[in-house]
């Protein structure tokens, strides 16, 4: 039990770190600003062409 705690602990150290989730945080909010940025062009393109 405590060897399966501790291991545990340090799994939850190494996921909780400060650059990792700015990383993490930076590339969803990028992701959804390109996924935006896609989708108002395909409906420009598509609105021009109607």
């Amino acid at each position: 039990m405590k060897e399966s705690t501790n291991n545990q602990t340090v799994s939850n150290s190494a996921v909780i770190e400060e650059p990792v989730t700015k990383w993490q945080y930076a590339m969803l909010i990028a992701f959804a600003i390109m996924a935006s940025l896609i989708s108002f062009v395909v409906v420009m393109i598509e609105a021009n062409t109607r």
